[in-house]
């Protein structure tokens, strides 16, 4: 009788044990599961900042390059008409 609740006792020990470490266990995976999640939110969260701040900037580059180039056609321009103007007032002279 005694060696059966003796080894009654260490199993249910034993279960509890088991049990104690499965809770760790799984307290810790979703814990970990919470800690990861939150992680990914917040890369994905700073990846789409990072993205609009770039396409910010491309478009500030675009508008950039085109108010240049139109400062350039511009200048293009003024040059020709002063030079039809000095060739004018050389055949004229």
């Amino acid at each position: 009788m005694e060696i059966s609740k003796l080894k009654e006792n260490m199993e249910r020990s034993y279960d509890d044990q088991l049990k104690r470490i499965t809770d760790m266990v799984e307290l810790k995976l979703t814990q970990t599961t919470t800690r990861l999640e939150q992680q990914l939110a917040e890369e994905q969260a700073a990846r789409l900042k990072a993205e609009e701040n770039a396409q910010i900037a491309q478009e500030k580059s675009n508008d950039e390059i085109r108010k240049l180039r139109e400062n350039l056609e511009s200048a293009k321009r003024e040059t020709e008409e002063l030079h039809k103007k000095k060739i004018d007032k050389c055949a004229i002279l």
